[in-house]
């Protein structure tokens, strides 16, 4: 009898050498196959399997590994799965960590990029949802909440300051007239 060459076995019963189907490699005497773990993957005649990058995971039988989908990451190799970002973070397809959005900015509803704040909302680094300006600032960019110079006034959420009517000036909050 001969060894079966590479990536072949050969059952007891049989002189001819067959490859092992995808997600699995011959045992250690090439008397049959194994299937690989989850987190690894083999192509048909593999020799041995390979490991999962990470961003991506197997968790079943298979010849390659699956990335993972927006707002979902695996930041290990070998994974047989996929974790999901927490709040206020997001993640594009195959990635291996979350990020947190840039001040101004806040994640989309799945969590695959970050989009920006209306004009007069604000946002720091982490949050997950826009927030108007406090009143006496405005935002006339999306992000930035400034204060009202001195005489004007704003209202919470505003995009500029006004000025009191005649004969009436901004409170000390600088959020309305009195």
């Amino acid at each position: 009898c001969s060894q079966c060459e590479a990536g072949r076995y050969a059952e007891k019963a049989s002189a001819r050498c067959s490859q092992c189907e995808d997600g699995r490699i011959p045992d250690a005497n090439r008397a049959g196959c194994v299937t690989c773990d989850p987190g690894e993957y083999a192509l048909s005649g593999s020799e041995s399997c390979s490991t999962c990058q990470p961003g991506s995971y197997s968790l079943r039988v298979t010849s390659s590994c699956t990335l993972c989908t927006e707002g979902w990451y695996s930041a290990d190799a070998g994974s047989s799965e996929c974790s999901e970002c927490p709040r206020g973070t997001f993640a594009g397809a195959g990635s291996s960590q979350c990020s947190m959005c840039s001040e101004g900015s806040v994640p989309n509803a799945n969590q695959s990029s970050c989009e920006p704040c209306e004009a007069g909302e604000v946002a720091l680094p982490g949050s997950s949802e826009c927030s108007p300006c406090s009143a006496g600032k405005y935002a006339s960019s999306r992000g930035e909440c400034s204060q009202c110079e001195a005489g004007k006034y704003a209202e919470k959420g505003s995009t500029r300051c006004s000025q009191c009517e005649d004969g009436r000036i901004p409170d000390a909050n600088r959020a309305g007239c009195v």
